[in-house]
């Protein structure tokens, strides 16, 4: 492929993800500006599936949908209490 051409490609192409980027930056920052919930769980997502529901449910009914107006995100400590403190320390970091 000619050199003139091949640049003619590459530049249609970053055109053309342009708007891609622009889209995924405006949700960044949309997530950004979100309250975050972070519920820390003793054991896993499948075995405290009822909990984690029940919560979403309540959430739900006070006006907070996960993805519009709220963050929801699970941690599980799988009964390892142990890596608590590190837990809540990258909490507190990110």
């Amino acid at each position: 492929m000619a050199p003139r051409r091949r640049q003619l490609l590459l530049a249609a192409g970053g055109i053309a993800l342009a708007p891609l980027a622009a889209m995924h930056a405006r949700q960044a920052q949309a997530q950004a500006a979100m309250p975050r919930v972070i519920l820390v769980i003793p054991g896993t997502v499948r075995t405290q599936s009822v909990r984690v529901e029940v919560l979403r449910q309540r959430l739900r009914e006070l006006g907070h949908v996960e993805g519009k107006n709220l963050l929801l995100e699970v941690r599980e400590l799988d009964s390892r209490f142990e890596h608590l403190p590190r837990l809540t320390q990258d909490i507190v970091r990110e």
